[in-house]
């Protein structure tokens, strides 16, 4: 059976408060009996509530009133479970040179666990993530003539993949964009012939296009998610403190 929410286990309480006899103060006759039946719970679980409630009914200088109640919210929250098998965890880690942290592969088998437990621990906050000193390099610092010709050559991918009609067996010519852009000839895009262009639509028609941008949408995800642990790897911070 379910293990009652904090917000069920609160309207227990109240329930019960609800059958308090003023003399004396008291719970009447059945009432823990009659709210077990409207929760469907053992009467020993609703007692146990009610006794760990401890709820005030008067005396100790309180006015009969005024009813204090003590947090009743289950105990069980990280502490049941199967327990860490890697205790060592941390130690093993900090052992493998920040600079060879590239991969979870690599970092896995250093410390000899598997890669997908390493990954799990990452995902429950043991390893911490950090602000990484590669990332502004290929973002802020990166000069325009870089850019420029970085995208030259996607275009160039783009047009040569449509053309071997989306595998990868092809080789890009080279364009000698240096020299273009010394003499003021470099191409702001690459050209695509109307044959490369036909194509590239005939293999569009082929495809659903919603399900390969479903994929690519998800593949990007998982893309983004591996990029943020490999970074956390390169200079990893470890929380030795237990879940």
């Amino acid at each position: 059976m379910k293990e009652l929410t904090a917000d069920q286990r609160r309207a227990v309480i109240d329930h019960l408060l609800v059958r308090v006899v003023q003399h004396p103060c008291k719970l009447q006759r059945g009432a823990i009996l009659e709210v077990a039946r409207i929760f469907g719970r053992n009467p020993r679980t609703i007692g146990k509530i009610w006794q760990r409630a401890n709820v005030s009914l008067g005396g100790d200088n309180l006015p009969s009133r005024e009813m204090i109640c003590e947090h009743t919210a289950s105990m069980k929250k990280g502490r049941v479970g199967r327990k860490q098998k890697y205790t060592d965890l941390p130690e093993r880690i900090r052992a493998v040179p920040a600079s060879q942290r590239t991969t979870i592969a690599y970092v896995a088998h250093a410390i000899g666990i598997p890669p997908s437990t390493l990954k799990d621990y990452y995902k429950r906050g043991l390893m911490v993530k950090y602000n990484s000193n590669v990332k502004p390099k290929l973002t802020d610092d990166v000069d325009p003539w870089s850019l420029e010709r970085n995208f030259l050559t996607l275009q160039s991918c783009l047009r040569e993949v449509i053309g071997c009609a989306g595998g990868n067996s092809y080789k890009i010519p080279h364009m000698k964009k240096a020299a273009l852009k010394k003499c003021g000839r470099l191409p702001e895009s690459v050209s695509c012939g109307k044959d490369v262009y036909d194509d590239g639509c005939t293999l569009l028609g082929q495809v659903d296009l919603s399900t390969v941008m479903l994929e690519l949408s998800l593949q990007t995800a998982r893309d983004l998610e591996m990029s943020d642990i490999f970074t956390a790897l390169e200079t990893l911070d470890i929380d030795d403190q237990d879940e």
